[in-house]
């Protein structure tokens, strides 16, 4: 088929062949000439001999020249790595949940929704207690994991969630979400709360204005908390991207995540796999650098 050609070779009968040929045949210790031999004949031999790499291999050489180019003299991690009394002390799921979302906060988001509510419509109050809000955050964590493709379908008879419909109804469950809030909009700050001194009270499009500042409060607050937990020797920072179908001004488009559209989160994150920081992306609000930062390009 390859365009060379091919030579057949009869092969003769036991009568013709004599005692020479046959005895030249059995010789163990005969070694053919390699002017003998084709080179079709060379080829296939060495293509039985050779053996690829295995991938095994192929990584011990990139992990010893990774070994290889690191610095030696790269200064060794000092910082203090023992968590501190107030992540000892979780020991059951709710203690972690209240680690997060302490009652001060719990309280101010409480209080943030049934104002709008009222914003919305004076006569129909929505009266979220403090109780109801614990319980609506904890279905929301729930509902991440255990994931359905309608919110619905949590208290459906056939693929219904215990964890969910035995803590609220679904009404319920609605009417708190549709007036989950976290920022007065016509205060600067809500009130009781001491967060960071941004504020909405700048007009959209000037300087100074906080994109984020209806869930500034929210965010203020978990930071705070995550910045409780000491840091561990290896981190890294990588991009992720909250889905969401919203319509948005700081929504972002990247091709290489698995869900492509959605809030751009910046994670400081370590080997074990907890998040120490984050910063959702707001434009060049986000393109900002402490005093004394060095610039890492």
């Amino acid at each position: 088929f390859d365009g060379s050609s091919r030579y057949v070779n009869c092969i003769p009968d036991d009568g013709d062949l004599s005692e020479d040929d046959v005895g030249s045949d059995l010789d163990h210790d005969y070694i053919p000439d390699n002017k003998e031999l084709s080179e079709d004949e060379l080829g296939s031999d060495s293509d039985d001999e050779y053996i690829p790499p295995s991938r095994h291999s192929q990584c011990d050489d990139s992990d010893s020249n990774e070994q290889s180019n690191l610095d030696e003299n790269l200064p060794s991690c000092s910082g203090v790595t023992e968590l501190p009394e107030c992540t000892l002390e979780l020991e059951t799921p709710a203690d972690f949940f209240l680690f997060l979302f302490p009652k001060e906060l719990i309280s101010m988001i409480v209080e943030q929704s049934n104002i709008k509510a009222l914003q919305d419509n004076i006569n129909k109050p929505a009266n979220i207690s403090e109780n109801e809000m614990e319980q609506f955050i904890g279905t929301v964590i729930f509902m991440s994991l255990v994931k359905l493709p309608s919110s619905r379908l949590y208290w459906s008879a056939t693929v219904g969630q215990p964890q969910v419909f035995e803590s609220m109804t679904c009404n319920r469950w609605e009417i708190i979400k549709k007036n989950l809030h976290f920022s007065d909009n016509s205060n600067s700050v809500p009130k009781n709360l001491h967060f960071s001194d941004n504020s909405n009270s700048v007009p959209v499009g000037t300087p100074g204005h906080d994109k984020r500042f209806k869930i500034r409060p929210l965010l203020d607050n978990i930071k705070q908390r995550l910045l409780l937990v000491p840091k561990e020797e290896h981190l890294a920072v990588d991009e992720q991207i909250i889905p969401t179908k919203c319509r948005h001004h700081l929504k972002q488009y990247n091709p290489a995540k698995p869900h492509k559209w959605g809030y751009k989160n910046q994670v400081l994150s370590g080997v074990s796999g907890f998040s120490y920081d984050f910063d959702i992306f707001a434009g060049e609000q986000s393109n900002t650098f402490p005093n004394g930062a060095p610039d890492l390009g």
